[in-house]
């Protein structure tokens, strides 16, 4: 799937994101895909860089972007590497060991949330589902779960498994 940016105006600031990027559970990867034909005047290829992209959408900004010129045919090589390395991410799994040691890595770096004394325990998880990507991550209660701490459990597990642009939702169940 590709989400584009369209020019409302003439300076680099005047870029508006079209639509709005949904947060995940997608079924398919993002890329940001911009013309350089559309590109501000005065503004070429060499200086492009993150800080010239909208900034609008901060799930924007996490994603993959390449410069094509559909004309000259630049840039058009680097999309379909990124096209290639994307369905890899896509179609792979991560063992379940390196989840699990992954999981414990999170419990010492961040201590999870509480509430009248109890205290979330992500025990083990599992990756259930590769076409779109779904784990299953069990818990001691899932009513203990905060929804800024998914947040950062799902950031996390992006980051340690680079799995920006890839579609992904976690599932927190309790172990039975």
């Amino acid at each position: 799937m590709f989400r584009s940016f369209v020019r409302v105006g003439p300076s680099r600031s005047c870029w508006r994101f079209v639509p709005d990027f949904p947060a995940s559970g997608l079924g398919t990867q993002a890329t940001i895909l911009r013309s350089s034909c559309v590109l501000p005047s005065g503004l070429g290829n060499a200086e492009l860089s993150r800080s010239t992209w909208p900034s609008q959408s901060s799930r924007a900004a996490d994603l993959p972007g390449a410069v094509v010129s559909a004309k000259k045919g630049r840039g058009v090589g680097k999309l379909l590497d990124r096209v290639e390395e994307l369905y890899r991410k896509h179609t792979s799994r991560v063992p379940t060991g390196e989840l699990n040691r992954f999981l414990a890595e999170l419990r010492a770096v961040r201590e999870p949330p509480s509430r009248n004394g109890k205290r979330l325990d992500l025990l083990y998880g599992t990756q259930t589902a590769v076409r779109p990507r779904r784990f299953r991550f069990f818990v001691n209660g899932p009513g203990l779960m905060t929804r800024d701490y998914g947040y950062w459990v799902e950031n996390q597990l992006r980051e340690r498994f680079e799995l920006a642009g890839v579609p992904g939702s976690i599932d927190f169940v309790k172990r039975t």
